[in-house]
């Protein structure tokens, strides 16, 4: 069994610069979840100096508990168990399980595909990170944030504008699990306020926002009425 990424880090086992390629092997379970956050700090020996003891030890239990198990077996309360076991100021804790899902959202972009499954394995992991819409808000708009500056700032406009670019698709990506998760959880006034706030991070406009949206969900209500077509066709 390879030595889980988050542990390699801590351990000094992984380099960092090992971190996206082991991020991204196929897994029959949903990406490794805290990775790219824990490795950001606990594989740099300069940030892992300025991080108190108490937070990289429960860092580093968050990273077990999510890490080595199917996270969507972890219940909410095992979570909050270490938030007390590490004695974690509300607000601490609260910005690291953020981190952790904006990471995971993040992690999800390097495949430029969109794949159903993805969306409900970060409904999960709000859950098990107990997080609120509001929080959920916060993470959107970092997640938004970061692929602005990843992905847009330092690309061509002939590339954002190819939608077969790689850079395109992520982008459309990002806009679209942000839609699908404000439009299935939060309410309509909040999911306005929560998109409009990752279209001005991502310098795209209500409208074509709209379109980029519909445009990636139209092969899949396609796919789905062909197997409801076809499932209905065998059973005559």
């Amino acid at each position: 069994m390879p030595v889980p990424v988050v542990k390699g880090l801590f351990k000094g086992l992984v380099p960092a610069s090992a971190l996206s390629t082991a991020v991204l092997l196929p897994a029959p379970v949903p990406l490794k979840v805290v990775g790219a956050y824990a490795g950001a700090l606990l594989g740099n020996e300069g940030r892992r100096r300025l991080m108190p003891k108490r937070d990289e030890a429960c860092l580093y239990d968050l990273a077990s508990l999510l890490d080595e198990q199917d996270f969507t077996m972890v219940s909410p309360s095992a979570v909050s168990a270490l938030q007390a076991k590490h004695e974690m100021p509300d607000e601490v804790f609260a910005d690291m399980k953020v981190d952790v899902f904006t990471e995971y959202f993040l992690a999800l972009l390097k495949n430029p595909e969109f794949k159903s499954a993805e969306v409900k394995e970060l409904k999960t992991l709000m859950e098990v990170l107990d997080l609120d819409l509001a929080q959920m808000g916060d993470d959107l708009y970092q997640a938004a944030q970061q692929t602005f500056v990843k992905q847009v700032q330092w690309t061509s406009t002939a590339d954002l504008e190819d939608p077969e670019s790689l850079e395109r698709m992520i982008v459309d990506k990002c806009c679209f699990l942000i839609a699908r998760l404000v439009g299935d959880l939060d309410t309509p006034e909040g999911g306005a306020y929560t998109k409009g706030r990752c279209q001005v991070a991502l310098q795209i406009d209500a409208e074509e926002w709209q379109q980029r949206t519909f445009d990636l969900a139209m092969p899949l209500y396609k796919k789905a009425l062909d197997t409801s077509s076809n499932s209905g066709s065998s059973g005559r």
